[in-house]
């Protein structure tokens, strides 16, 4: 009997307990889930800067203030 009473006890303890954990263990998913989705799309903007940063300087006739930088 004093069993049933304790394995009782241990079950109505777990349940919340996982219910709780997989709330957090949600959450924490979808906040990477985000952070993925964010580097991704810096990565894509930092490529596209590139990008053009090599076609100005490949550019043999840049207008001379923008070869100076004013």
């Amino acid at each position: 009997m004093a069993e049933a009473a304790l394995l009782s006890v241990s079950t109505g303890v777990l349940k919340p307990l996982l219910s709780k954990l997989t709330t957090l263990l949600s959450d924490k998913y979808v906040k990477l889930k985000w952070v993925r989705r964010q580097i991704s799309f810096l990565g894509d903007e930092l490529s596209t800067m590139s990008a053009t940063l090599q076609m100005l300087v490949d550019a043999e006739d840049l207008n001379p203030q923008m070869r100076d930088g004013t």
